[in-house]
């Protein structure tokens, strides 16, 4: 977004649309810390393997490749703070076996904080 401001502040004909932009663009920096924010690290493949087989034993007994398929979608999950139920539930319905569900799962994910993956 800011990119489209910079390039409004700087291109624009009209005066007032560049004060207006540069405005925009100051409170932007201002609020979003001058860029100095960094992207959170990524969910590695072992964390999200933990956090599956802790909160689904079952899980663990899965044949290699389906868990690593399992374990990627979790990673992309948690990732992506994508929390919804349903969404977990069809996500990893290949993991689920009898009357496992992946609530467990999901409960332990709302409770962890970015910098613990």
């Amino acid at each position: 977004m800011c990119v489209y401001v910079t390039q409004v502040k700087e291109e624009v004909a009209d005066p007032e649309c560049r004060k207006v932009a540069a405005g925009a663009y100051a409170t932007l920096m201002r609020v979003g810390g001058e860029g100095k924010a960094q992207a959170p690290t990524p969910t590695t493949a072992e964390y999200a393997k933990k956090l599956l087989t802790d909160a689904l034993p079952k899980a663990a007994s899965l044949d290699a490749p389906t868990l690593d398929f399992v374990v990627s979608i979790v990673q992309s999950l948690v990732d992506h703070k994508h929390f919804d139920f349903d969404d977990w539930n069809k996500a990893l319905v290949v993991s689920k076996q009898g009357a496992s569900t992946c609530t467990d799962l999901r409960s332990t994910c709302l409770l962890m904080q970015p910098c613990e993956h």
